[in-house]
């Protein structure tokens, strides 16, 4: 029985991996995939903010605050996972773009798994676990980029069940990140009340605030901040939890892992409602001034008329 719940972690990790990715496939063609390779500049910003900025974040923090290793380890693996499904719904409420946050999603996920198994083994070579790229690349590929493209595949011959099914598969991944965070609380509560008591906390904290900050930062332009400021501070929780679960012994890695998708959920819905009212506010500005501007273009000029004398001025605009 104690083994029956101690695999409930496990698979609730793979489904919740599984399925958002599958939703991510079913929802969007190869082509917007492919997309934000077109924009060179963003593309560059949003993976500096995400794979260099983030990460050094992360490492930094944990070592600032003199966290344990299974913490800094939990911490890190946060810092380097980037690209969640769960940011689409974020940038339904912050009301931004669309398209621009699925091709910084896509951006982000292929570059997580290319990412993740080149940094982790180089940054915990001395750490006792299976952290060699190879390891850590596996359950990434089957859990997520496997999903991913089978989504693709379904989407292209067979675009009505794709419709019909990816709200499914959405909902599936919110019930197994539930299952998933409720389980691990109430396995390691111990470990729980250690860590919301602790520096830990403050370190993960930090984590989400900044990486949201640093991604709003770093936005090439105004309309594309709430786009870039949830994008990175929505962390791959998913990515981070496979590698926590498969290559690696200690549970307190994983609870750092779900702190963090608990604190990115609280941090990350006040900053969409406040991100939403600034994006309203710059839309009813637009709107003001492009009514201005149709306003002038339909008053007819007033004729020209000599002025008294006879004598004719040039006027301005006028050719020599």
């Amino acid at each position: 029985m104690n083994d029956l719940l101690q695999s409930i972690p496990q698979l609730a990790t793979i489904v919740f991996a599984a399925a958002s990715m599958f939703s991510v496939g079913l929802r969007f063609s190869l082509r917007r995939i492919l997309r934000p390779l077109r924009n060179i500049h963003g593309s560059i910003r949003a993976l500096a903010a995400n794979f260099v900025v983030v990460p050094l974040l992360a490492f930094g923090v944990g070592i600032l605050l003199g966290l344990s290793v299974p913490d800094r380890i939990g911490l890190f693996l946060l810092g380097t996972g980037a690209g969640a499904a769960f940011l689409m719904k974020l940038a339904a409420i912050a009301k931004a773009d669309i398209a621009q946050t699925t091709s910084l999603l896509v951006l982000l996920l292929v570059g997580t798994i290319i990412y993740m198994p080149l940094i982790l083994p180089f940054a915990f070579q001395n750490t006792p676990a299976d952290i060699s790229a190879v390891a850590i690349a596996r359950p990434l590929i089957m859990t997520m980029l496997a999903p991913l493209g089978l989504g693709l595949i379904v989407r292209n011959y067979a675009p009505l069940f794709a419709k019909l099914f990816s709200p499914i598969m959405g909902q599936v991944a919110t019930v197994a990140l539930v299952v998933l965070i409720a389980s691990l609380v109430a396995l390691n509560l111990p470990a729980v009340f250690r860590l919301v008591a602790s520096r830990a906390f403050i370190a993960i904290l930090l984590l989400v605030a900044g990486s949201f900050f640093f991604g709003w930062w770093m936005a090439p332009t105004q309309r594309t901040e709430p786009v870039f400021g949830l994008g990175t501070g929505q962390r791959n929780v998913a990515a981070a939890a496979v590698v926590a679960e498969q290559s690696f012994t200690d549970p307190e890695i994983a609870v750092v892992v779900v702190i963090g998708a608990v604190l990115g959920f609280v941090f990350l819905f006040p900053a969409a409602f406040v991100l939403k009212n600034r994006v309203e506010k710059r839309e009813e500005r637009e709107r003001t001034v492009r009514l201005g501007e149709a306003v002038a273009r339909d008053i007819p000029a007033a004729p020209y008329r000599p002025p008294p004398g006879g004598k004719d001025y040039p006027r301005p605009g006028d050719r020599p």
